[in-house]
């Protein structure tokens, strides 16, 4: 699959195209060289934000806003706001592994048949059938495992003692404290 922004002819005159180009190439480049330096190399810290990352590099703000936060907000299905606070090496593995990183021969995303609600009422279809009980929209402060189970204790201040628990949020959510 060929570089879809390739085949408008109009971008052949707009050096904003061009920027971007150089800018995806680059950001490559850097990625590759960022990965191979911290595999080769397990003592080096790992906890550089991608924000960092794009930062110490120089990128533009055209290349954040226009490529770089959308690719992964769509992946990760987060506001743009929270991107470029992930994990620099994290993200870049996922690009790498997923073959985003090159311009041409991308594979091909495919989503499921109406997003997640497939596969969470499935999910939920389940664990209810179980008997599990399911809580929603739930404000919690705390989850910790004790030796009776799993610890959750919600925001009305309610502390309750679970099997086990799903938290379905996202990661950076996940582990605000």
């Amino acid at each position: 699959m060929a570089c879809q922004a390739c085949l408008h002819k109009k971008n052949l005159f707009n050096p904003y195209f061009w920027q971007m180009l150089r800018e995806i190439t680059k950001f490559k480049h850097d990625a590759i060289n960022y990965l191979e330096e911290l595999e080769n190399n397990p003592d080096i810290d790992r906890n550089e934000t991608l924000g960092q990352f794009i930062k110490s590099r120089g990128y533009s703000e055209l290349f954040q806003k226009a490529y770089l936060v959308p690719v992964c907000g769509s992946i990760w299905s987060c506001p743009s706001e929270g991107v470029m606070s992930f994990s620099a090496f994290s993200v870049l593995s996922f690009c790498r592994n997923h073959h985003l990183l090159q311009l041409f021969g991308r594979p091909q995303w495919l989503t499921v048949r109406w997003r997640s609600h497939c596969y969470v009422k499935k999910v939920r279809e389940v664990l209810e059938s179980k008997g599990c009980q399911i809580r929603t929209s739930s404000e919690v402060h705390r989850v910790s495992t004790t030796h009776e189970g799993c610890s959750v204790l919600s925001g009305d201040g309610l502390e309750e003692i679970y099997d086990g628990c799903v938290m379905a949020v996202h990661a950076p959510d996940a582990v605000e404290s």
